[in-house]
């Protein structure tokens, strides 16, 4: 009897041993097969991730290249160059291009049209100009008779208004052709400090008459690639200025030193100054400060426009600090003549730069 229930308890023993194998195997099998499993999620879920990406990356490029486009075409318009954007897209971005070509050839009509026009008045201008020069030089030199003191002075004031309205015009005109894209630049290698002194001379007699000081400070400079006309025109306008809005007895310094860009050229006053909101609109075409009528000087807004617009055309650049009632200072940077003495061919208007030797 004890023989067969021991008999009995060794083969549930064995049944319970088999039975536990069998749960170890079935375990191990589905903990296999749940890391398998969880192994090809993982991958599955990396290859979507990695899919979504290039192709949201693939559709962000088409969105956003000919939004690039439309952007630096808007950029080149208000650089004055007109140029068409083309992409190859066809759906509301490409309407978008279309009506953007539209408004640029428009634009680009419009812009020769106002230069033109511009200069048809300046033509027209020249001509009653010089007439009343002619006549100014006749009354006096006194061949039409005799002219009293009175007269004379008349005649002065006469003369200086005229010399003004021709000035006004020929900047006008310079600008307008500026702006269409229309200016030649003359470039030449040049060292600029002859033609900074030869103007600071030129307007010391302007100085004079208010018992404003004039300190020319230069140092050798690299030489530049410039229209040495047009630069001239840059610093008589600057100089110009600098006199008109500072009071007897003042002081301007004219600096040209070299810098990292190539020459720097400053005009410093200790004029009326610029207000901090008038700052940023000084180069802006007719725009006058605030309390530009403080000095009882005119000015007819078209000086200092033309002043960044040569200098931008030559691919300097031009900045501005002020303090009311302290004084201004304006620097124009140009940039060094390359070494092997070939000039740029573009401005940084995109306009074609000539070269005389």
């Amino acid at each position: 009897m004890s023989d067969s229930v021991g008999a009995i308890d060794t083969r549930f023993d064995h049944l319970e041993g088999l039975k536990q194998s069998a749960v170890g195997t079935a375990m191990a099998s589905v903990e296999m097969t749940t890391g398998r499993s969880l192994a090809g999620a993982f991958v599955l879920t990396l290859a979507t991730l990695a899919l979504a990406i290039v192709l949201s990356i693939l559709i962000s490029r088409t969105i956003t290249q000919p939004i690039d486009r439309l952007i630096e075409g808007t950029e080149k318009i208000a650089r004055g160059s007109f140029e068409e954007i083309r992409v190859s897209s066809r759906d509301e971005t490409a309407h978008l291009a279309e009506a953007f070509n539209s408004m640029s050839k428009r634009l680009k009509a419009l812009d020769q049209y106002k230069a033109d026009m511009m200069h048809q008045i300046s033509h027209e201008l020249r001509s009653p100009l010089s007439a009343i020069l002619g006549a100014h030089f006749f009354m006096a030199s006194k061949r039409a008779g005799p002219v009293t003191d009175q007269q004379v002075k008349m005649l002065e004031i006469i003369h200086e208004s005229v010399e003004r309205l021709t000035k006004f015009s020929q900047q006008f005109l310079d600008l307008a052709r500026a702006e269409a894209g229309m200016i030649e630049y003359a470039l030449e290698r040049t060292d600029i400090v002859p033609v900074v002194e030869r103007i600071v001379r030129e307007n010391e007699i302007e100085a004079e008459r208010k018992n404003v000081v004039i300190v020319s400070e230069t140092t050798p400079v690299p030489d530049v690639m410039i229209d040495a006309e047009k630069i001239a025109i840059v610093v008589g306008n600057l100089m110009s200025n600098a006199i008109k809005y500072t009071a007897d007895n003042g002081r301007i310094r004219v600096g040209v030193s070299p810098c990292d860009y190539g020459v720097r050229l400053s005009v410093s006053d200790t004029g009326i100054g610029i207000s901090q909101e008038d700052l940023p609109h000084v180069f802006t075409k007719f725009y006058k400060a605030r309390n530009a009528g403080a000095s009882g000087a005119a000015g007819t807004g078209v000086g200092l426009a033309l002043v960044k617009a040569f200098t931008e055309g030559h691919g300097g650049r031009i900045s501005v600090k002020s303090t009311l009632g302290t004084g201004t200072t304006f620097t124009v940077e140009l940039p060094a003549a390359p070494s092997n003495g070939a000039p740029p061919t573009k401005t940084a208007a995109g306009e074609t730069r000539r070269e005389t030797t």
